[in-house]
Order: structure tokens, then sequence, then C-alpha cells
């Protein structure tokens, strides 16, 4: 009965049973070949590549460092050439995912970009130092980087992700990480505005929470249809001043929150801001029309 090693024909796949192959070349033959695998798999087969890509990457931060890149030897120049590759592979994959969003089953390509992408993340911050990237990616591995960094679901369970792939990006290219910095700030508070409106219309009795929500909302207010929030801004501001026993602080907070709604660099805010103070006053005073803006 022959060996079932004589039966298979994959030049490729011989090679890494070879006793001459390194702890790194096998890597990243197997991690090539997985890559593949992850492509084309089911959603059953998924968890299985998944953990497989796991293990795969615990031997590579054992066996490889970003001193690969500087060493001379024919090992390390093809071990490194290699990883390129690898690390283009996945690239490719997860671009390909993204453009293949409507043709394949939605959750499960979403699946397999989460895992690519964490994968390229632990990839990068394992072998290449971010001074490196510029000197050995093309250009176009900016587009792979911006994927990652601009999938918000991802990045806001993996908190680690800006800061890990945006050192590679600013390396690459200075003035769209600033872009996508600027970006993910107005993102953020945006996120925070909406957080305060259903705070606000819960009556959740949260003041603090809501005035700081409310303060780390202001960046974002150029971006979309204030006057609401400002209103429950100045509402908000009013209540916590009005209380029978106002917490100091926060009357400090709210007095703030309203001086900078009323001095926003756009005029349209403090316009806003005016008109809901005006409502107030108005209310209080029992009077209609006491001053136009």
């Amino acid at each position: 009965m022959g060996s079932p090693l004589s039966e298979t024909h994959d030049p490729a796949a011989t090679g890494l049973l070879t006793p001459n192959v390194t702890l790194p070349q096998f890597c990243m033959g197997v991690l090539s070949s997985t890559l593949h695998l992850l492509g084309d798999c089911s959603l059953e087969v998924l968890v299985k590549v998944c953990e497989l890509l796991h293990w795969l990457m615990q031997l590579v931060e054992e066996c490889i460092s970003p001193a690969l890149w500087t060493k001379q030897s024919p090992l390390a120049r093809e071990t490194a050439a290699t990883l390129l590759t690898v690390i283009h592979e996945a690239g490719a994959l997860l671009l390909s995912l993204k453009e293949a969003r409507d043709q394949q089953d939605l959750s499960l390509c979403r699946q397999k970009h989460v895992c690519v992408s964490l994968l390229l993340t632990r990839l990068l911050g394992t072998v290449l130092l971010p001074d490196q990237t510029s000197s050995l990616f093309p250009n176009n591995s900016r587009i792979v980087l911006s994927t990652i960094l601009t999938d918000l679901p991802l990045i806001d369970v993996c908190k680690d992700i800006p800061e890990t792939v945006g050192k590679y990006l600013a390396a690459m290219d200075g003035q769209a990480y600033e872009t996508y910095m600027q970006c993910l700030s107005i993102c953020s508070a945006i996120k925070k505005c909406c957080q305060f409106l259903m705070e606000f219309q819960q009556r959740s009795g949260r003041e603090s929470l809501m005035l700081q929500l409310a303060s780390d909302s202001l960046p974002c207010l150029p971006y979309h249809q204030h006057p609401l929030f400002v209103k429950y801004c100045v509402e908000l501001s009013s209540d916590v001043c009005r209380e029978s026993h106002p917490v100091a602080s926060l009357v400090i907070d709210s007095r703030r929150l309203l001086l900078q709604l009323l001095s926003y660099c756009k005029v349209e805010v403090q316009l806003s801001a005016y008109q809901a103070c005006l409502e107030i006053t108005e209310n209080s005073l029992h009077v209609n029309h006491a001053a136009e803006p």
C-alpha cells in the first residue's frame, strides 16, 4: 500500500512537507493557501478557517519580526518576498469582498471581511514597522488601509485598530491620515449627538451624562440638521439652572455649553441658540414676540 504522500501531485503542497522548509516558509505557504480557502469557503467552514488563521498568526509572531527586512541572506530575502505576496493577497481579498457584497450572501461576506481586516491588522503589527511601509508597499496599499480604518462597526469594537493601522497610513500618506482622523472625529461626534437626543427625549434625568454628550457633539453641528439639537441643549441648560437645589458643577457645565453654542463658529448655530433662548424667555414671561433675532 503506497503512502498518501506519493499520491500528492501539487508541488507546492509537497514542498511544505519536506524537512528543508523553515518555520517562516511554512507559515507563509499555509497562510497563502488559507487565504485562498477563505475567499471561497462556506459559512460552515469559515469558523475552522478563522481558527487556523489564529494559530498561524501565533506561529508568525514567534518566528518573524520587522528585522526580517534588513537581513541579506537568500532565505531572508525569499521569506520577505513571500510575506509581501501574502500581504498583497490579503489586501486584494479584502477589496474583492467589499465589491462582492451585492453578489454574495451579505452576512457571510461581512464575516469574511472582518476576518481579513483583523488578520491584516495583526500581521502588519507583527512583521512591519510603520517607517518601513512607504519603501516596501506600493501606493495603492493605502486603499486597503483606508478600507480597514473606515469600517466603523469594526473599529467601534476593536479599539486598537485606528492606532495600529493608522500608523501605517500616516507613514504612506500623511494627508490621507489627517483627513481620516478628522472624519473619525466627526463620526464620533455624530454618534454622541444621537445618544444625546435619545437621552433627552427619554427624559432620563441624567443631566451630567447629557451635558457631556452635548459638549462632545459640538464638532459635528455643521454636518447635519442642528436646530433640534441646539434647542434641546438650551432647554437642558435651563432645566439644570432652574432646579430647586442645583448642582454647582452642572450649572457651570450648562452655562459653558450655552456660551459655546452662542459663540459657535457657524452663524446658523448661533441663531438657532439665540432663537431657543428667546423661546424659553417668552414662555417664562408669558409674552410673544419679545424680540426678533
